[in-house]
């Protein structure tokens, strides 16, 4: 997975209804590898932390390993809360139209060009992606 941080949060697996503190893993804070507990001060290198919404944090249950979600909030720069506990299926699928050979042909030749130094417009991606 990479480097992560941790938020501490009581939670209930969505499958076995195991109860515990458990620490759930999450790329948003800007992966410092820190670990937050409810009414911590969220500390990044890179974002200055009001209010907001961490989604689809993973956590392996510790009793029977499945692998669940939870959301958490944050307020006043603190973590808040945990929200909500979720199984992957329950999680809101993006839905990506099919790409056309050109399109993708496209997106390669623009990730070409990033890699040289290029930078695009927002305007200029979504024209590259086939968005109106």
């Amino acid at each position: 997975m990479g480097l992560f941080d941790t938020l501490i949060a009581r939670a209930k697996c969505p499958f076995c209804g195991f109860q515990a503190e458990m620490g759930f893993q999450t790329h948003a804070l800007g992966e410092n590898m820190k670990t937050y507990k409810i009414g911590d001060k969220i500390e990044t290198d890179y974002f200055v932390i009001k209010d907001l919404i961490i989604k689809n944090c993973i956590e392996i249950c510790k009793k029977c390993d499945e692998i669940f979600y939870g959301d958490f909030s944050a307020k006043n720069g603190k973590l808040h809360s945990l929200i909500k506990v979720k199984r992957k299926e329950d999680i809101r699928a993006t839905t990506i139209k099919k790409l056309s050979a050109e399109t993708i042909k496209n997106i390669k030749k623009a990730l070409d060009d990033i890699k040289k130094g290029r930078v695009y417009s927002h305007d200029e991606v979504k024209k590259k992606l086939g968005i109106k």
